[in-house]
């Protein structure tokens, strides 16, 4: 449930769906929409966040500057492939020598 903080509340609930791909539109109706549209998206912020920590993404803050987003897409990529790289090594290294012994018979 998420409720906006101003004097008007907005209350947003959320129940377990069986089949949400059956589901083809939601109609919100307030009189003061900016305060539903405010609330949904602290409840999308939220599932968001709530999904990067359980699912180990990668947030990267859109309001920055888009050098500085680059920078950690970029530095988060090499940080990956140099751990897969490392946890690779061995198994080539065991390759290249059985790779080795059985040209040598």
């Amino acid at each position: 449930m998420v409720t906006s903080d101003d004097k008007i509340r907005v209350t947003i609930e959320l129940a377990t769906i069986g089949e949400p791909e059956l589901i083809t539109s939601i109609s919100i109706e307030h009189e003061k929409l900016d305060k539903v549209n405010k609330a949904t998206e602290s409840l999308q912020l939220d599932q968001y966040e709530s999904m990067a920590k359980s699912e180990g993404f990668i947030v990267v803050d859109g309001t920055s500057g888009i050098e500085e987003q680059q920078q950690l897409v970029r530095n988060t990529v090499m940080r990956l492939v140099s751990s897969y790289k490392e946890q690779l090594l061995p198994q080539q290294q065991q390759f290249q020598r059985q790779k080795a012994q059985v040209s040598s018979k």
